[in-house]
Order: C-alpha cells, then structure tokens, then sequence
C-alpha cells in the first residue's frame, strides 16, 4: 500500500513538472519578446535568437538542477513541444498569405527571388558533387537542410530534417550555426552593405507611389476568434496529412515524415487559395510566436560539448556554404544590374526571413519594397520543402 502511494506521488509529480515545463516554454517567449522590445534591442537582437540562446542554456542546466529521469522526460518534451509548434506554424503561415497577389511582382523582385533560388540549387548541387567523398557522412541531408533554410526559412529546416528523418543532434548542430553565419550577414548588411554594394550595384528607382502604404502583414492588430479558427483548420489539415503518410509508411515501417510534412505545405497552399484565411488578423503573428517557442524547444535540445566536439567543422561548412552562396547571388545581381536595395531586402526575406524584411527597409529608408519582399519571403516558406527534399534525393546520385 505505501509503495502503491508513493508511486502515485512520482505519478503526480511528474504531471506537474509536465505542466510546468509546458507552461514555461508557451510564456517564456512573450516575456523576452516584451523584454526586448522594452530595451530597445529589436533593431540588434531578435527575439527567435534571444529563445534559442535562453534553451541552450536551460537545457545544458537541467543535468545539474534535474534528476536523471526528469532531464529526460524535460528532453523529451522540448523536443515534441518544437516538433509540434513548427507543424502548426507552417499552415497558419501560409493560409495567410495571398498567393494571388503575388504574381504581379515577377517582373521586379521576382527575377531578384529566383535568382537567389536558382543559386542555392546550383551551390547545393555543387557542394554534393565536390564533396561526395568527404568527410560529412549526411551530406545530402545537409545540403537538402541548408536549401531549405536559404530559401524559407528556420522552419523548412527543421520541416526538410524531419523528412529526411535527420537525427536531432544534426539539425540543433546546423540551426546554431545557421543563426550565427546568417546574423553576421545580417549585422553586416546593416552597417557596411548600404555602400558597399552601391558601388557594385545601381540604386533603386521606384516606379510609382502608393506601395508604401499598403504593408503585406498587419501584426498590430488580434481576433481571438478568427486565430482559433485558424488554428482549428491547421489542425485539420495535419490530421488529413497524417493519413497518406501512415499509408505510406517509411522503410522502418513508421509515418512518413516526408509525406506529412509535404501534404501540409500543399494542403496550407490550396486554402490560401480558396479561403478567407488571407484576410483573418492575428494568424501570421500567433504563428511567429509558435515559431519563438519552438527556438527555445530546439535549444533545449542543444548540447554544449557536443557543439564544442562537432560544431567547428559544421560552422566551417556552413560559413563556406553561405558565403559562397551570397557571392554567387551578387554575381547574377551584377551580371542582370539588379539594383541594389532589391538585392538587399530580397536576400534578407530568403536568408533571414520576413521578421528581418522591415528592419532592412526601414535601414535603406525604401518601404516600396516591403511588401512584395515579405510575399516572396513567404513564397520561400512554401517551395522550401520541396526543393529540400529533391536536392537531398538529387545529392545521394554523387
């Protein structure tokens, strides 16, 4: 009988730290971001960076303030938390977004877009061909990841890693490197891009006005009603995924990853085509702020002797990748006299994301280019997948 108690006190106990942890990762975003912004720090520091960095350090803290048994049950919470924050932020994302809309563009910031597009496929290919037989044993799963990223965004990382079924460690190793060679881009843009590429590249001339006051995202504004509702429908639409890819199981006989994560994309795709969603208010914001809890999942996740161990020759990967990517794009930029606020706010809206877009107009003072540029940030978030995956498959031909 005292065993029986004291079993259902652990029982407890553990439903408790459960609900706590949960409570934490869902409030703890809100508070650094309202920190943040109180500190005037948005311009320098991201709230995503800010999550990510405060889940490495809770997480690499747990083996000194938690028991074995509850350090891995916290591991495995963060990593379901992340797991499922990215999954529902990927449909709210793009039933938002005006897909229409965006083909008026294709003439200007389109060619920008698929000239960054095509670069990444070439680099990544590339990458495959001349280091087939070096010494990264995931290679194709690397490069497929970094396609991802370099087109969408954080969250076509992690979509393509779980598609690939990549182990946990290779997608926390690349997502921290990922965050340190694209901020220094990023900083790097703020302060010496503006003339530096002036030189290379001709300046912008706008070709009308009126696209200034039209912004592509309204974040200022919330309907409970209609998040919930947007909610209900991602939530729908990731069970409808589920279907084919537990009748097209994977070779271990489990879901497939591949399957679900691509029935989403399509899925968010067709109702952004033929629903309301587009204009609901408060959905983009809700998911930006499933996309900050999951950076402090992922980063709960991350281990610090392992990044010391392996990170040295994956962030050498990474700045290689990157850099040669950001040359490449440059080359075709000059090659076709794209001008040069076009080229800078529309690499940021693929390398780093649309949350970084604004800062890079409102630092070339050319809001003209706002809107188009978060529409082919978005744009990204939906063809990222599937390129991902393909370039992973097309890199295991080498």
């Amino acid at each position: 009988m005292i065993s029986f108690k004291i079993e259902q006190l652990f029982s407890f106990m553990d439903l408790l730290f459960l609900l706590a942890q949960l409570l934490l990762f869902f409030a703890l975003p809100y508070l650094l971001a309202q920190i943040n912004a109180f500190l005037g720090l948005q311009k320098y520091l991201s709230n995503i960076i800010i999550c990510y960095a405060l889940g490495m350090l809770l997480g690499n803290a747990q083996p000194l303030l938690l028991g074995e048994s509850l350090g891995a049950q916290s591991a495995e919470t963060a990593k379901l938390i992340a797991f499922v924050s990215v999954l529902l932020a990927l449909p709210l994302l793009l039933m938002t977004s005006d897909l229409r809309s965006w083909l008026r563009y294709l003439g200007h910031l389109g060619k920008v877009f698929f000239i960054m597009l095509g670069s990444t496929l070439i680099l990544a290919l590339a990458f495959a061909y001349a280091l087939a037989d070096g010494p990264y044993e995931e290679l194709p799963t690397i490069l497929g990841m970094f396609t991802g990223v370099y087109i969408g965004g954080t969250p076509n990382m992690v979509a393509v890693s779980q598609a690939l079924e990549a182990e946990d460690g290779l997608f926390v190793l690349l997502n921290a490197t990922d965050v340190l060679c694209s901020g220094l881009y990023f900083l790097l843009l703020l302060s010496l891009g503006n003339s530096l590429l002036g030189r290379l590249l001709p300046k912008f001339k706008p070709k009308g006005e009126g696209e200034e006051e039209a912004p592509a995202i309204s974040v200022e504004q919330y309907n409970v009603k209609q998040i919930i509702w947007a909610l209900g429908l991602a939530l729908v639409i990731l069970g409808l995924s589920v279907l084919p890819a537990l009748y097209w199981p994977n070779a271990q006989g489990e879901i497939n990853s591949s399957i679900l994560l691509l029935a989403i994309t399509t899925g968010s795709i067709l109702l952004s085509f033929f629903g309301p969603t587009k204009n609901w208010q408060g959905v983009y914001p809700f998911a930006d702020y499933l996309l900050l809890v999951f950076g402090l999942g992922a980063g709960y996740l991350a281990n610090f002797s392992e990044l010391a161990q392996d990170g040295a020759s994956y962030l050498l990967l990474n700045a290689s990748f990157l850099g040669l990517l950001l040359l490449l794009q440059l080359f075709w930029a000059y090659i076709f006299r794209i001008d040069r606020d076009s080229f800078m706010i529309c690499s940021t809206a693929t390398v780093m994301g649309p949350p970084f877009v604004a800062q890079i107009s409102s630092s070339l003072k050319n809001r003209s280019l706002l809107a188009p540029a978060i529409a082919f940030s978005l744009l990204g978030l939906a063809l990222a997948n599937y390129l991902g995956v393909l370039v992973a498959y097309l890199a295991e031909l080498f």
